[in-house]
This record gives C-alpha cells, structure tokens and sequence, in this order.
C-alpha cells in the first residue's frame, strides 16, 4: 500500500472518504501511530473499524530469534523485524488489540469490542449468527478482567 501523501491520495484517504468500505487496524501501537488510530477513528466512527492482529507465530512470545514462513523474524520488544528491518507481521493478541484502543486511542471499551467482534461478522456475513450476544446466536465469549487479561474462553 502506498502511503498516505497530500498531494498524491491513496487508498488511504479512499477508504477514508467511502463510508461503505471498512478499515482493517492493527492496533499495536507502532504499526499505526495511536494520533492516526484516533483520526481513523474519528473519520470511520465504529462501524467502520475491523481490528485485526496480523499475528505470526513469534506472538507473545519473549524477545528472541524465530522463523516464520522459511524467513527468520527477530522480536524485539513486541515488535517482530525480518532481517532487512521491514515488519513482519505483529505479535499482537486480539485482547491486547482491544486494550490498546482504549487506552492508547481513547476509544469507549463498547466500541473497541465492536471492533473486534461484530463488525467482522458482518463484512463476513456472518452477523446473523456471531458479532453480539443474543438469543440463537452462537455465545463465543472471551472474558477479561480489567487489565485486559483473558481469564476464560467459552
């Protein structure tokens, strides 16, 4: 994807100005600058969010060296480097994804979870069946205490 440049608009600011297409985020905090994360944010509302992790396998692992895809990853304070220094994808978590939304982007915590719930199903066409708690819908819940910490999947 090309960056985003004021005099050379990208599919960056198309997705900005197309309320029917939706931003897919990785909330990390170094992917996408949290001052951008709030402008999105602000743009898209939302609804217009899907919070994604692009996870390798190195995540929540330690610092350390690791393959991925005959490639080998450096990871570094949660950051995950090939060799040339380009991103290799994250080791963020989806728990992790939400508490960054909150508290790095000041985003309600309803809505950092619509982020990572509904509106996914929904582009999915899935929000008849998943996204939201309701009778006849499957009940696919992750519980967190309040430092985002998972205590239980059901």
């Amino acid at each position: 994807m090309t960056p985003f440049h004021h005099r050379q608009p990208s599919v960056v600011v198309a997705a900005m100005l197309h309320n029917e297409l939706k931003v897919e985020l990785i909330a990390d905090g170094f992917h996408i600058h949290p001052a951008v994360v709030r402008l999105i944010y602000k743009v898209k509302g939302e609804g217009g969010i899907i919070l994604i992790t692009d996870a390798i396998r190195a995540s929540s692992m330690p610092d350390g060296e690791y393959t991925f895809m005959d490639q080998k990853i450096c990871v570094k304070q949660k950051k995950a480097y090939l060799e040339s220094g380009t991103l290799a994808g994250s080791t963020l978590t989806m728990e992790k994804a939400v508490r960054n939304m909150v508290e790095l982007v000041g985003v309600p915590l309803t809505d950092a979870v619509r982020m990572a719930s509904l509106n996914g199903a929904k582009v999915l066409g899935l929000e008849h069946q998943k996204g939201i708690l309701a009778v006849g819908k499957d009940a696919d819940l992750v519980i967190l205490d309040k430092q985002f910490e998972v205590q239980m999947t059901i």
